[in-house]
């Protein structure tokens, strides 16, 4: 059974890893970095493959397992580190460098290699029981299973802190860039890497308690994400040349900004043009598009907004929105909530409800119902 399920997960994880290499992608210039983090997840298959078939080369049985297995450190780290760069990836698109990349592969081989090393040079003990741990404890390659074992431990703790302020990087740039962020969210990627930890600690606590069926249990868990998680990213690109301009530089010419009292001033002339023209009921306007119609830089744009209104784009332009649909309510009584919400620029009148509730407190419907009564 052990050599059964092994063998499927070795099959999944080798024709997911080549349909990731040879998935065709449009040349465009905006999917450069989902190449790379295709490249980089086809690799993470193809090492679970290669590392599982090595696993089964060292025990084909799967009985008895013993704690602190070196090979299973050494795929549950890799894959740690390769699942957690591709999912950041796809929330930050210039995440992922070689010097980046290299510097955690080092940190993560030198420990095999010493381990490796003391192996040929004083051999390993079988460690399936705490009796064991007397006579283990005198192999310099165990202590560097050991070690690897608390490296693994941390190494968790550093991509769980790595991938959430990634996290809420995404979150702010979405909110400085775009009107509407429901749709771009990504909650999917914060769910595939919250599983992804999840089986990471479940490989940590197989390493402390190291069990028959687990071993058996384990491959099916990961094979099904694995799966599951690959339908999903394939159908990834048309959402990230949606996302990817909010991580690029500003095509227009950005300036300094003068003293806070010209600042001010400044701020009023190109406020004053975005409420009198109204590019903020533009369905799914953008802090780009704006700036270009004010003829400034969308950093100058941000950078004002951020500083003279105290908030972020996507909170201001929602702002100019429901005080708009304010006076919409009042002026046209005979216009549904859904008729106000297009009006203004939502994609999606539950947005428009979402949205004007966090504003006022109170959901259109009922806000409406108090104005009609007074």
């Amino acid at each position: 059974m052990y050599l059964a399920v092994n063998l499927i997960l070795i099959s999944i994880t080798l024709i997911l890893g080549a349909i990731f290499l040879a998935i065709p992608v449009p040349e465009n210039l905006g999917l450069k970095n989902y190449k790379i983090s295709l490249k980089i997840l086809s690799s993470a298959y193809f090492v679970i493959a290669f590392l599982n078939a090595l696993l089964i080369g060292f025990d084909s049985s799967g009985s008895n397992p013993q704690y602190f297995s070196f090979v299973n450190l050494l795929v549950s780290s890799l894959q740690a580190l390769l699942f957690t760069f591709t999912l950041i990836t796809l929330i930050n698109p210039s995440f992922v460098s070689r010097k980046r990349l290299l510097k955690n592969l080092i940190a993560i081989f030198t420990i095999p290699v010493l381990y490796i090393t003391s192996y040929f040079l004083f051999g390993d003990c079988i460690f399936k029981d705490f009796s064991d741990f007397g006579n283990c404890i005198t192999f310099p390659s165990f202590i560097f299973r050991f070690i690897f074992f608390l490296f693994y431990c941390a190494q968790l703790i550093y991509f769980l802190i790595l991938f959430v302020n990634e996290e809420n990087k995404y979150k702010q740039k979405l909110n400085d860039y775009f009107s509407e962020t429901t749709q771009l969210q990504l909650k999917w990627v914060a769910y595939a890497f919250y599983f992804a930890l999840f089986i990471g600690l479940l490989a940590l606590a197989f390493q402390i308690f190291p069990d028959e069926k687990l071993e058996i249990v384990f491959p099916v868990i990961v094979a099904i994400f694995y799966s599951v998680f690959a339908i999903k990213y394939l159908n990834y690109n048309k959402l990230y040349l949606i996302i990817e301009p909010a991580f690029e530089k500003s095509n227009n010419t950005d300036v300094e900004l003068p003293e806070l009292s010209i600042t001010k001033g400044i701020w009023r002339k190109y406020k004053a043009q975005i409420i009198s023209e109204k590019y903020y009921l533009k369905e799914g306007i953008t802090l780009e598009e704006i700036a270009g119609l004010l003829k400034i830089g969308r950093t100058t744009l941000s950078k004002l907004i951020n500083s003279e209104e105290k908030i972020n784009f996507n909170s201001w332009i929602n702002q100019l929105r429901i005080e708009e649909a304010k006076i919409l309510f009042l002026e046209s009584p005979e216009c549904t909530i859904v008729d106000i919400a297009e009006k203004i620029g939502y994609s999606e009148h539950s947005n428009f409800s979402r949205q004007f509730k966090i504003i006022t407190g109170e959901s259109p419907s009922d806000w409406r119902k108090k104005q009609s009564v007074s």
